[in-house]
């Protein structure tokens, strides 16, 4: 049955107001919730108004969820993002996982770049997130299909590892030869 993403979802917007140190993340579409993504620490010395995101809480920036920036915060208790990223929740009936592999996905992210508007760059606001449809299927089968999904990804991690192995030993080789020739 589908239904719409906004009877499962709900905005969380939780300040930082008492300033506590807290640990600053970033959202990439790569690796979703990380630490260190830029050489530098960009984040403000004020982090009063930065949003708390809670774990098992999703948070995107709006003007990148486009090309996939949106991740589900399983890295800590509480850490903070930008204050113009949008946090949010799950209700039951939703698996977090499952929900993170829609967002991900092909069809998530065509609705995404069809609905974000935009001058400069597209922008997907909350209200609009929450009027996405989503097949909603038995909660066992949803976690099911995501444990699937999360042997496929550690697979496709293995042989990336593989593969990055393989490309050094060929250019360590490589210049190997380069140097006895030399």
């Amino acid at each position: 049955m589908k239904v719409q993403l906004g009877t499962m979802i709900s905005e969380y917007s939780v300040r930082n107001k008492n300033d506590e140190d807290i640990h600053v993340y970033s959202v990439t579409n790569e690796q979703g919730f990380c630490t260190g993504y830029f050489n530098k620490d960009v984040s403000s010395k004020d982090r009063s108004i930065y949003k708390i995101v809670p774990r098992g809480y999703f948070a995107y920036n709006p003007s990148r969820i486009n090309v996939g920036s949106i991740g589900w915060q399983n890295c800590e208790e509480r850490v903070i993002v930008s204050p113009l990223y949008v946090v949010f929740g799950v209700n039951e009936k939703i698996d977090q996982r499952y929900l993170l592999y829609f967002l991900k996905s092909d069809i998530a992210l065509t609705y995404i770049r069809a609905y974000a508007t935009g001058s400069v760059r597209d922008n997907l606001k909350f209200s609009v997130l929450c009027k996405m449809q989503i097949n909603l299927i038995p909660i066992d089968r949803q976690r099911q299909i995501a444990g699937i999904l999360d042997s496929i990804d550690c697979l496709i991690g293995l042989y990336k590892e593989k593969v990055n192995m393989l490309d050094y030993l060929v250019k360590s080789k490589l210049y190997d030869d380069l140097e006895v020739a030399a």
